[in-house]
């Protein structure tokens, strides 16, 4: 934000400004009916990347404690990961009916 805040020029009702918005201006960016900001100074701009970046990391801890609760619910409803295969490899694991033949 700080290095292009002062690039996009904007029209309203015939008076030109510069400066970037966050937000709704319908009736440009001092008008009445606007919501959220316009950065038209460096200052400003500075001031809008650090809490931007403050929210950036929030959201990411955020985001991560989200996936962490989501794989703790499917762990939780899918129960212990089972070997479908068990019942069969101990049948095969075990001597057959033709092992005591075999050795006679």
């Amino acid at each position: 934000m700080p290095i292009w805040y002062w690039a996009p020029w904007q029209t309203v009702h015939g008076v030109r400004y510069h400066g970037y918005e966050l937000g709704y201006h319908p009736n440009g960016p001092h008008g009445p009916g606007g919501r959220g900001l316009h950065v038209n100074t460096l200052p400003e701009a500075f001031a809008v990347a650090a809490v931007c970046l403050v929210l950036f990391l929030i959201f990411n801890y955020a985001m991560v404690a989200t996936a962490r609760a989501h794989a703790a619910v499917a762990r939780g409803l899918l129960g212990p990961a089972e070997d479908p295969l068990h019942q069969a490899k101990e049948v095969f694991g075990r001597p057959g009916p033709l092992s005591a033949d075999l050795r006679a």
